[in-house]
């Protein structure tokens, strides 16, 4: 029987998760987060599969920062789920201050698989850059 509250908190849970894996840079924990088949269309390009996706984070030279992600909507249709949420990025500045890099919107596609809710795609867009960073 669906538990629609229980797949709304089990996916904020992983949005919560992704970002602190992302802020712990633990990459290959990371990409768990994603099914086998996933694509994930960044701002560094689109990349199919959990192993590209994984090469792909490991060779940037990303500075460790706050993930926040934020106004998630979720809409669940058996095991697929649409969500859409904004992401501010914090970062910190030479001078010691925390500062913005950059604000973002995710549209992403969520599936459940063996009972857990992974990314299957994942679309960074309508980017709002700090070029003071």
């Amino acid at each position: 029987m669906p538990d629609p509250a229980a797949d709304d908190v089990a996916i904020r849970n992983a949005l919560a998760r992704y970002c602190h894996l992302n802020d712990a840079q633990d990459w290959g924990a990371w990409a768990q987060l994603f099914t086998e088949d996933c694509e994930a269309d960044l701002t560094g390009g689109v990349f199919k599969g959990r192993e590209a996706l994984e090469a792909f984070v490991r060779g940037l030279n990303s500075p460790k920062g706050r993930h926040l992600i934020t106004n998630s909507e979720i809409s669940v249709a058996g095991d697929e789920a649409d969500v859409m949420s904004d992401l501010l990025m914090l970062v910190p500045s030479d001078d010691g201050e925390l500062r913005i890099l950059c604000a973002c919107r995710y549209y992403d596609r969520y599936r459940r698989v063996d009972g857990a809710w992974l990314i299957a795609y994942k679309r960074a867009a309508d980017h709002i850059w700090n070029r003071n960073e």
